[in-house]
């Protein structure tokens, strides 16, 4: 430090000079210390102000395009703003100052067309030339848009001219036009605006015109001169005229428009009138046209399309036609690909996990590739999968692509094509914490000690690993803060995790940071750490005080509100102290105060009252340093509250009322611009409904001194709530006010009224009081009838447990208005939440509707509540009705029975049915109550009809009618009713409904016989009587017949007849009189009574006294003998005989063998008096019959007899001992037994023959003897063969037996099994061998093949050991069946890496008799020898191959079908191409009996204790001669790394210097590592900017890197090799692998920024000029005081 002593001059002035130099010097070395840093200053390049762009713009022919005031041709923009352009001398002028000069674009517009210029300093003019194709009105001409050319198609004619359209004039400066046969121009010259050709063809001219605005235009025209005959194209005789044909090529055919399936193609005709004339062309080899028009296509391979124009040309006119011909290839999918090396699934869908092909790619094959050429591949998401053109696909991120493939084959032109899907998939992760390299729990607190921090910074020693689900730690991983508490910075590397801005963090209470990790392929995870930073746990209350002073009086300091974080402490004065409490233990810890110092005065001016951060320093005994800090400022006021509007708040003499959302605006004031909160709060509970606070309240006025403040008041209806608003203070003073005091401007507590919420309107409910002379009826649509005057009442209630009450009810009747206010006006009461109002229909005396003076009164009420609520208004109509219902005219209607009568006499007027009575009803008000119909002692209730009322009248009413009606206000009428044609001896108002006819029985006095048949005469009684319900009418007359001859007529002509009696006998007179063929006699009696009612009853009988006769029974002679069924027929003569019987039978009586029997037959009518009865016989026997007949009366015939004999049994014969068709084994016994039921003679024959290999043998049965009904014979059969034997038998009757049939076969000799070729026990190529079996009655021969293996899964990467697997199917198969006795099958086990084993071969086979042989056969196939598997620890080592040691011994499996020749077992180990002498390893037999041989290397981690690339190869030979070794299997080529070295920063360049006079310098780097670097990482100012780790050169890499200007700019690099070994140029242990280069660099092309990161040029230069100034003026000084001492 420098310090500089001022000497005290006695002389003030001289003192104050010095000062004044001293200032200069000061202020010169602020001047040059505050020189401004900025870098690059851009500054745009602005055009001056009076720039000026020159347009001239012509047309095409030169003319000068000018703009007029009536006529603006063109139009100016300079960008897309409108630009105005002067116009002098032939020039537009355009003025483009203070514009960007960078790219500034001037549009000149005409019509639609646009041309713009580019500003260019260099060019003072510019020339536009301006030209339109518009379109010009020419008859018959064809605008084309494209190429703004018309077409005009003319006739030829002789004298060769086009005349032009009026106003169009020809352009003879641009002429074509095809030439003559003759080489001469068709085009003959142009004269007065006519165009002259000399032949058919084309002339191409530009015609011009004026348009209306006076501008010149163009068009190009094509004159095209057509013969009569044009020439046109025909494709295959088919006429194209869209110019185009498409052709599609099938496989290698030449291709063609006729082209699909066809073998062959002759080309395509093209055709043209004139042929002879024509020359056709085309433009592309690849598609040809002869002379004659026949186009061929002349492509052999590949599959991209060829296009050509065909052209046809007359020779002799000049014509052209041409076609526009494009030939596609056929597209196929016949296109068979691997992914992968796997055949793409049949959904063409490839899933796999993304992280397993970071650096690895997925191949892309065709089956058969090298038969394709022309293979392209693609994707159509490169951001997810890219695909080289080698078919390698790369995963670049998780996702969906497709991949397409295309290729043709060699020599032919065909495109095939297939697309498939991949999907690459994220695995899941997780995180591992590691705390000093050991695994952390991350539930568990990270502690931090107070003495690790340094600088507001910590460095943690925590560490993390990102693993996926299967637990391998993930090498390329990233990690990211995502979550810190506010006020910190934290960051995280592989070093471990940095957290600044401690002083921010409260100690000994833990705070959490969220870290999320994501490695390439792998799904996001996170996870959250805890932290505690354990302080120093001081009591600062135990060491200092803190106080304000006020008035000479030391206050403590009180806590106010938390602002961001921190409590804040206001003071009430201007003056805070703070008081050492121990002055021994602690002491203040600054310079600035003076030792003895105990206390610290902190004096704020009005600038310093906001609260801030006080710190200061203690030493307590031990000198050890406390840095605390007080936060406090000072509040000089307490906040004011003052009311500014409302909204929806109605303030009354009882309180205040809202009806829906309300809103208060108030003022909160602080003087001090300390205001913190504001308010809304529940009164009674201190509950805070809604609060504004500082950020909200700094937006109306930043100094939060005077703010409104706007509540939304939440509404609830029918609650009564106490708000209260309070402001808060930053010092914690509050002012509350309530809102009842601040809406009537008074002090909280005075008023305490509360808001009642209601925005529910009253429920008026409407009433009528009728007095007790008065009816009240109230209808279905609310209107209210009264017989009287009444009351009109309305009550209104202000529903819900809180309410504002009624404030007014309004009643309008009939226009006329009516008022009842809460205040006492009208009849209104109120009692709380209701209040009534009453009003008296006598008041209004309008509506008059009748002659009774009945009145009709329209009320409308609504209520209206404290709150403002108004009800629905609601209409009631009132009706005084005085007036009763009136009827007119009365009609009877009968219903459509057809049957009803209406019978008038002295007596009464009868009705025979119900009718219905109808009257017309008028009742104009309250309506009709009720209508009754009263008839005698019956009321019977009317119903609406139209305009009337009808009454039902139903059965058996009688006596006087009359009708009572009635209203709904109780006003009745009644009315009698008056009989039709009364006065006419007819009884007036009496009805009789008599709808009941006479009962009448018709029945016969005795019975009939079983069946319903008299056999005499027979009598009948019939009674009549009128049983009506009511006073019956009587009866009229009774007519009786008889089959429909009268028998009795009675008439009477009163109504006391009811009841009468009558007999009817049908005797032999009726009988003849009435005869009936079919026997039946019917007695019918009709009955009519006085009402008209008529009914009928009747009663039949069958009437037969003639007995049936039986005539001869025949169909057998009688005594006769018969074989076979036998049938009888009996003839019957019955005069009633019918088809149904009618009761007649004929009984059959048969005995046989002592039994009789009766059975009852029906017979065939012949005729209508004879019948015949059959009845067959069918059981042997001898009968004896007899017949009678008995008819449906009960007479019965005389019986008639026949005998005979029925003998219709077969002998039948049986063959037992053994089953049809069956085989029997060594020999078969049989039995034979004839049964004959009626024993007479019996003849029984056996037969039999035996065939064995095709020879029949005939056998001699022997006789068979029988005497008895039943007779048996058994045989045995010993010789093998196929039997056939048979038996039948005959009586003497001719009855003959079924013949008995029976096939069996007699087997002695079992199957005959030979194996051929499979006479080996083991084998080491492919196997083949034959399986014969033999047997005569072969039946079926069972052959298994079993197998015990052990196999290497490539696709899962796994081991697959099976035991006795049934391969049968793989291996053995059906041969050639030579005849029925023999069966081959072949067996062929190929020379298969999968197919070596143990296999067990066991043939079984079974003949028909169940006789059976077995062979069972082992042998071993052993083609390949050893099959290898590595242990977990060694397959992990080798899928990342780089460790930087080996943590356990490896074990190799070995599996053989064979032994193991142990002499020829070697375990080689090499360490960088070496071999390893006598490497350390064991072999284990783990061998089974007759099971697979198995054997197990141990190999020791000792062996690779050493860095080196290792390389493991076992190599065995088994019993069969096999040499197996692990490296003839890729995946077991057992190579890893492994590498304890660090990797090497070998040079730097371009760091060599501290500072750089550049805006940015390049930096290059070289790497070395023996096994491979990884990644490299560069960090700026601890900023990564730089991550390589697609390193190729594994070993030695050179890097570069951009460092930009700043000063002091730190340069860290961090290299990572393959096995994970970190260099860091930062840590101190690292020196040794990194080379020496500068770290901290100055880059800037500010020499003064550089000069001031020089550090000790800086110091010096300031020393100096110090020195400098300090010497001059002490010379000064002297040479004055020298000079003044020689005045004195």
């Amino acid at each position: 430090m420098i310090k500089f002593r001022l000497q005290k001059y006695g002389n003030k002035e001289k003192t104050m000079r010095v000062k004044k130099y001293m200032a200069w010097i000061i202020t010169a070395a602020m001047l040059i210390t505050s020189i401004p840093f900025s870098e690059n200053r851009v500054k745009a390049d602005v055009l001056p102000e009076g720039t000026q762009m020159k347009l001239i713009v012509r047309d095409i022919d030169g003319t000068v395009i000018k703009n007029s005031d009536d006529n603006e041709i063109l139009k100016f923009k300079i960008g897309n703003e409108e630009a105005e352009a002067v116009f002098s001398n032939d020039e537009y002028t355009i003025d483009i100052g203070n514009r960007e000069s960078s790219e500034l674009e001037v549009s000149i517009i005409m019509d639609d067309i646009v041309k713009t210029e580019v500003y260019s300093a260099d060019k003072t003019e510019y020339n536009v030339t301006m030209s339109t194709h518009t379109p010009i009105d020419i008859e018959d001409a064809i605008y084309d848009d494209e190429t703004s050319t018309y077409t005009i198609h003319i006739p030829y004619a002789p004298d060769g001219k086009y005349e032009l359209p009026e106003g169009v004039v020809m352009d003879t400066t641009d002429i074509e036009s095809n030439e003559t046969e003759d080489g001469i121009y068709n085009y003959a010259g142009y004269e007065d605006g006519v165009i002259n050709y000399r032949t058919p063809g084309y002339v191409k001219v530009r015609l011009t015109a004026v348009r209306d605005d006076g501008y010149k235009v163009y068009t190009p025209v094509y004159l095209m001169i057509d013969i009569d005959n044009t020439l046109e194209f025909r494709v295959d005789n088919n006429k194209f005229y869209d110019n185009n044909v498409i052709i599609e090529k099938s496989g290698d055919l030449v291709a063609g428009v006729t082209l699909k399936n066809k073998k062959s193609w002759n080309g395509l005709n093209l055709s043209c009138k004139y042929d002879n004339s024509i020359i056709y062309e085309s433009s592309d080899a690849e598609i040809s046209v002869d002379s004659t028009g026949r186009v061929a296509i002349n492509k052999d391979s590949g599959y991209d399309l060829v296009e050509a124009v065909i052209t046809a040309r007359d020779r002799y006119t000049g014509e052209k036609a041409s076609y526009s011909f494009t030939a596609y290839p056929e597209t196929s999918n016949d296109i068979i690909l691997s992914v992968n090396g796997e055949s793409l699934p049949y959904d063409n869908k490839v899933s796999i996990n993304a992280a397993d092909y970071r650096t690895d790619t997925i191949p892309v094959n065709i089956e058969n590739q090298d038969d394709y050429t022309n293979i392209v591949y693609s994707s159509d998401n490169e951001n997810i999968a890219a695909i080289d053109t080698d078919g390698s696909i790369h995963i670049l991120e998780v996702g969906t692509a497709h991949i397409s493939v295309t290729a043709a084959k060699k020599d032919e032109w065909k495109k095939y094509e297939k697309t498939f899907t991949i999907e690459s998939k994220a695995v899941d992760s997780y995180i591992k914490v590691y705390v000093d390299g050991i695994e952390k729990d991350i539930t568990e607190t990270i502690e931090i000690s107070e003495n690790d921090i340094r600088n507001e910074s910590v460095k943690l020693p925590v560490s993390l690993d990102m693993h996926n689900k299967y637990g391998r730690k993930l090498d390329y991983v990233s990690y990211t803060v995502t979550s810190k508490p506010q006020g910190i910075s934290a960051d995280i590397s592989d070093s471990g995790i940095t957290i600044s801005q401690t002083d921010s963090i409260e100690r000994n209470v833990p705070f959490e940071i969220t870290i999320k990790g994501y490695g390439w392929g792998y799904k996001e995870s996170q996870v959250t750490l805890s932290f505690v930073i354990n302080g120093r746990e001081i009591d600062n209350s135990s060491i200092y005080s803190v106080s304000y002073m006020e008035n000479g009086t030391e206050k403590p300091l009180e806590n106010g509100k938390v602002i961001d974080g921190v409590r804040t402490r206001w003071a009430l004065t201007n003056e805070v102290k703070v008081c050492l409490l121990d002055s021994e233990e602690y002491k203040f810890g600054s310079k600035r105060i003076p030792e003895d110092k105990t206390y610290i005065t902190f004096s704020m001016l009005n600038s310093q009252k906001y609260n801030k951060d006080h710190s200061f320093y203690l030493w307590d005994s031990g000198n050890n340093w406390i840095f605390t800090h007080e936060y406090f400022g000072t509040d000089l006021e307490a906040p004011k509250l003052t009311f500014v509007s409302k909204e929806n708040i109605n303030i009354t003499g009882k309180g205040l009322y809202t009806s829906g959302n309300a809103s208060i605006n108030v003022m909160a004031a602080d003087k001090d611009g300390h205001l913190y909160a504001v308010e809304l709060i529940d009164s009674l509970t201190g509950d805070v409904i809604k609060s504004v606070g500082m950020e909200e309240l700094a937006k109306n006025d930043a100094s939060l001194k005077e703010t409104n403040v706007r509540f939304d008041i939440p509404f609830e209806n029918n609650t009564a709530a106490h708000y209260a608003v309070v402001v808060w203070d930053q010092a914690g003073r509050k002012t509350v006010r309530s809102l009842a005091g601040l809406l009537r401007n008074a002090e909280y507590g005075e008023d305490t009224n509360v808001l009642i919420s209601d925005n529910t309107p009253a429920n008026d409910s409407f009433s009528v009081e009728n007095g007790p002379d008065v009816n009240k009826y109230v209808a279905e649509n609310g209107n209210i009838y009264v017989s009287g005057e009444s009351e009109i009442v309305v009550v209104s209630e202000d529903a819900g447990d809180v309410y504002s009450g009624i404030s007014r009810i309004t009643l309008t009747v009939n226009g006329e208005e009516k008022t009842f206010n809460a205040d006492g006006t009208g009849s209104f009461t109120a009692a709380d939440n209701t209040a009534k109002a009453v009003l008296d229909t006598a008041d209004f005396m309008t509506g008059v509707i009748d002659d009774k003076r009945s009145r009709h009164l329209a009320v409308t009420v609504l209520s209206e509540d404290f709150a403002g609520n108004v009800s629905t208004p609601k209409r009631y109509d009132i009706y005084v009705d005085r007036k009763a219902p009136q009827a007119e005219g009365m009609t009877i209607t009968f219903g459509n029975t057809g049957r009803n009568k209406e019978t008038m006499t002295s007596y009464g007027t009868f009705y025979n049915g119900r009718f219905t009575m109808t009257s017309d009803i008028s009742d104009g008000l309250s309506g009709l109550k009720s209508a009754v119909l009263k008839v005698g002692n019956r009321t019977i209730q009317g119903y609406v009809t139209g305009n009337g009322i009808s009454f039902d009248v139903g059965d058996n009413v009688s006596g006087n009618a009359e009708l009572v009606l009635e209203d709904s206000v109780g006003n009745k009428n009644t009315v009698q009713y008056t009989v039709i044609g009364a006065g006419r001896g007819v009884k007036n108002s009496y009805i009789d409904v008599d709808t009941l006819p006479v009962d009448i029985m018709v029945a016969a006095d005795s019975k009939p016989g079983k069946y319903g048949w008299y056999n005499g005469k027979v009598t009948f009684t019939v009674k009549a009587a009128d049983r009506s319900l009511s006073e019956k009418s009587g009866i009229r007359n009774v007519t009786i017949t008889v089959n429909g001859v009268r028998y009795n007529a009675e008439a009477y002509d009163n109504r006391t007849t009811s009841d009468k009696e009558y007999k009817v006998t049908v005797d032999d007179r009726l009988i003849m009189e009435t005869m009936n063929e079919e026997g039946m006699y019917t007695v019918r009696a009709e009955a009519v009574d006085n009402a008209g009612n008529t009914s009928v009853k009747e009663a039949s009988a069958y009437i037969d006294t003639v007995a049936p006769v039986i005539g001869e029974i025949t169909g057998v002679e009688p005594g006769s003998d018969n074989a076979g069924n036998v049938t009888i027929n009996i003839p019957v003569t019955e005069k009633h005989f019918s088809a149904e019987g009618n009761g007649t039978v004929i009984t059959v009586r048969k005995e046989l063998d002592g039994k009789t029997t009766e059975n009852v037959i029906t017979a065939d009518r012949s005729d209508r008096m004879e019948t015949v009865g059959r009845y067959t016989f069918t059981e042997d026997g001898t009968y004896s019959v007899s017949a009678v007949s008995t008819d449906a009366a009960g007479n019965k015939s005389d019986e008639r007899k026949i005998s005979f004999i029925i003998d219709n049994t077969n002998p039948v014969v049986r063959i037992s001992g053994v089953t049809d068709g069956s085989y029997v084994k060594d020999s078969a016994t049989l039995e034979f037994s004839a049964v004959e039921v009626n024993y007479r003679n019996n003849d029984v024959k056996i037969s039999g023959t035996r065939n064995l290999n095709g020879i029949t043998e005939v056998l001699d049965m022997g006789g068979f003897v029988s005497s008895t009904k039943e007779s048996v014979m058994k045989k045995v059969f010993t010789d093998e063969g196929e039997y056939e034997i048979t038996i039948m038998a005959e009586d003497g009757a001719g009855n003959s037996s079924k013949t008995e049939r029976i096939h069996f076969t007699v087997d002695t000799a079992n199957p005959e099994i030979t194996l051929a070729g499979l006479d080996r026990t083991s084998y080491t190529d492919t196997v083949s061998g034959k399986i014969n079996i033999k047997d005569n009655y072969y039946r079926t021969g069972t052959v298994k093949l079993v197998r015990s293996s052990v196999t290497y899964d490539e696709t899962a990467d796994r081991l697959n050991i099976t035991d006795k697997e049934d391969v049968t199917d793989l291996f053995v198969k059906t041969g050639k069946e030579s005849s029925s006795r023999e069966r081959d099958m072949v067996i062929e086990i190929p020379k298969e890496r999968g197919n070596d084993g143990l296999y067990v071969l066991s043939v079984t086979a079974e003949d028909m008799a169940g006789k059976t042989s077995e062979s069972i056969t082992e042998f071993t196939v052993n083609g390949y020898g050893s099959v290898f598997t590595f242990n977990e620890s060694l397959l992990n080592l080798l899928n990342n191959p780089y460790v930087k040691n080996v943590q356990e011994d490896f074990t190799v499996s070995e599996y053989n079908a064979g032994s193991i020749d142990h002499d020829k077992v070697s375990v080689q180990i090499t360490r960088d191409g070496a071999m390893m002498q006598n490497p350390e390893y064991s072999v284990n037999d783990l061998s089974e009996k007759n099971g697979w041989h198995k054997y197990e290397y141990v190999i020791s981690r000792d062996n690779f204790s050493s860095d080196g690339i290792y390389r493991i190869v076992i190599s065995t030979v088994d019993s069969d001669g096999n040499k197996s070794e692990t490296l003839k299997e890729d995946r077991l080529a057992a190579v890893f790394y492994v590498d304890t070295t660090k990797p090497e920063l070998v040079l730097v360049t371009g760091l060599g210097k501290k500072n750089y006079n550049a805006s940015e310098i390049d930096v290059k780097y070289e790497l070395f590592d023996a096994m491979g670097i990884a990644k490299v990482e560069v960090y700026i100012d601890g900023v990564r900017t730089k991550e390589i780790t697609d390193v190729e050169e594994i070993t030695q890499y050179l890097g570069s890197f951009s460092v930009s200007q700043g000063m002091n700019r730190h340069i860290r690099l961090v290299i990572t090799d393959k096995a994970g070994n970190v260099t860091d140029t930062d840590v101190a242990e690292d020196g040794k692998y990194v080379a020496d280069f500068n770290k901290n660099v100055t880059i800037s092309t500010n020499i003064f920024i550089r000069w001031y990161a020089n550090k000790a040029l800086f110091v010096c230069s300031i020393v100096c000029v110090v020195l400098l100034t300090a010497g001059i003026v002490v010379l000064v000084t002297r040479n004055r005081k020298k000079k003044g001492t020689q005045e004195k």
